[in-house]
């Protein structure tokens, strides 16, 4: 989620329902220049969306009602994107510039831990069943696979060149990362850890998304301004 602003320009946010359907619209507070990512606080009736803004390096806890900060934590680094998983008291932030992961406390709103991971750490994608986390690295063209129980790195495998975003299929068996300079989709093994399959796609793929019932993998190309369906069963390109 991106919104440009100025210093005292309002805050945008858009929130969304976990069925994936927008409530509204959002605004208030003067504090955000760059959003570059939001995540549902989990268990609440209305999502309250915490919100990484890169240009002053911070955290952000909107109120849904009037898009205002409730709490704000500065870093001091370049974020990139963050999840909020449903179970659990952690929040997790990629951090661009010093390519590793924040664990942030959600009681407390601070920062406990900090696990290095791939150089140009970008998107970052909970695993269906919550163990782990699958990190993008930009820079270095990897994948960083970390355990959400004991918040360390487990692996990092190898991805094609300028990996994007990473999406689960809903068994967890599978990954799938956009590779915006090769045109690709690379297809990771979960269980093994390692990329199984390259499927070529549209001109530089951005966000990939698996559909609801496993069948099809949606790739959007931004380049082309298209979308790309791949057969996730197939792994091979349907339109």
């Amino acid at each position: 989620m991106s919104q440009r602003t100025s210093q005292r320009s309002a805050i945008t946010i858009v929130v969304w329902l976990l069925v994936g359907s927008a409530i509204g619209t959002l605004t208030g507070g003067t504090i955000i220049h760059d959003l570059s990512s939001a995540a549902a606080r989990p268990n609440t009736q209305i999502p309250y969306p915490y919100v990484t803004d890169p240009a002053s390096g911070s955290v952000i806890l909107a109120d849904p009602k009037t898009g205002s900060p409730l709490l704000f934590l500065k870093v001091n680094q370049q974020l990139a994107h963050i999840v909020a998983p449903r179970e659990g008291r952690f929040i997790y932030a990629t951090v661009f510039n010093s390519s590793s992961l924040l664990v942030l406390d959600k009681p407390s709103f601070q920062v406990v831990a900090t696990v290095p991971v791939g150089d140009g750490a970008h998107h970052l994608e909970l695993s269906p069943d919550g163990s782990q986390i699958f990190v993008v690295g930009q820079k270095d063209n990897s994948v960083s696979v970390v355990d959400v129980r004991t918040s360390s790195l487990v692996r990092t495998i190898g991805v094609g060149a300028d990996p994007h975003a990473a999406a689960f299929a809903p068994d967890g068996s599978l990954a799938f990362v956009t590779n915006k300079a090769q045109d690709t989709v690379s297809v990771i093994d979960v269980q093994e850890g390692q990329v199984i399959q390259t499927i070529p796609v549209g001109s530089s793929p951005s966000m990939p998304a698996v559909s609801f019932d496993g069948r099809y993998l949606l790739v959007t190309d931004s380049a082309s301004n298209e979308l790309s369906v791949v057969g996730v069963r197939t792994l091979s390109r349907v339109t």
